[in-house]
């Protein structure tokens, strides 16, 4: 042990004994009870108030743990120093009696006798969250749209599309649209024309904001006077983007905005006899709303 306590005296060792655990008075024993555990191990009393040497112990609760800080005072001023911990003021005070014994008289104590520090405890550290599971919610929606390019002439209709939501931020989806133009009369006749597409849809979302790219087909069909047959329904392949924006209005519903354009990788030319009525310009444009529905 280190000469942290010098008190060996060759006849009776005396010093002056000093307990303090202020605001422990109901967890820890007295300082009379203290000093009555180290008289009872040396047989004798060691203390009297008016040794010029002093034992000092101070005991303080700063968190589970009840701490000693034993000082020493010699008569010339020197001061030495000792710090006990123990999970209850009791256990504490066996372990000062015991320092104090030793510090009187080594060889009283039994050669088991060892003090043991006990170390603060380990700051616990909670587990880490686990990763946060990707959610998967289905989306339907049913809406409107203007369209201009997809037919002869300005069209409207209507749009039904089903899409999976992964997560915040993504969703793959498929959208099925129908759209009517007005007749339209020429030197060949009067003619209909009416459009339908099927669109695969791969979609980014970030707060309120979607980005669509889109690829599908259909066909254009043409339905009048003098239309040649093998021109009245025409095949049309498209691909192209959306960007617009969602409104939230509840868990479960909410509307959508957006604007497309649409490329035709065919550009199918619509003909009678041998005159070409209309071929289709390098994009198309719409613009529609939805309902959207999250079950």
């Amino acid at each position: 042990m280190s000469v942290l306590l010098t008190l060996i005296i060759a006849a009776t060792p005396v010093a002056r004994w000093e307990w303090s655990a202020p605001g422990l008075e109901a967890s820890c024993p007295s300082s009379d009870t203290v000093a009555q555990k180290v008289s009872s191990r040396l047989g004798h009393v060691p203390f009297t108030d008016k040794a010029s040497r002093a034992v000092h112990v101070s005991v303080t609760k700063p968190g589970t743990q009840f701490v000693a800080h034993i000082d020493v005072r010699e008569p010339n001023g020197a001061i030495s120093g000792r710090r006990i911990t123990a999970p209850s003021c009791e256990d504490l005070a066996d372990s000062v009696a015991l320092v104090v014994v030793l510090a009187f008289d080594p060889l009283n104590a039994p050669p088991s006798a060892a003090i043991v520090e006990t170390p603060p405890p380990l700051p616990v550290t909670p587990p880490p969250a686990p990763p946060k599971a990707t959610s998967l919610r289905a989306e339907i929606w049913l809406g409107a749209h203007a369209s201009l390019g997809t037919s002869p002439s300005f069209a409207a209709g209507g749009r039904v599309g089903a899409a999976l939501r992964i997560g915040d931020h993504a969703s793959f989806g498929i959208e099925g649209r129908f759209e009517m133009s007005p007749s339209l009369t020429s030197a060949f006749g009067s003619f209909a024309p009416r459009t339908g597409l099927g669109l695969a849809l791969g979609c980014g979302h970030w707060k309120a904001v979607e980005g669509c790219l889109a690829a599908g087909g259909g066909a254009l069909v043409l339905t009048g006077s003098r239309i040649e047959e093998q021109s009245a329904t025409v095949p049309v392949f498209v691909g192209g983007a959306r960007v617009g924006t969602f409104v939230e209005l509840t868990r479960s519903f909410g509307l959508r905005f957006a604007l497309e354009g649409l490329v035709p990788f065919n550009r199918p030319h619509v003909v009678a006899g041998s005159t070409t009525l209309w071929v289709p310009p390098p994009v198309s444009g719409s613009v529609f709303a939805a309902a959207v529905w999250s079950p």
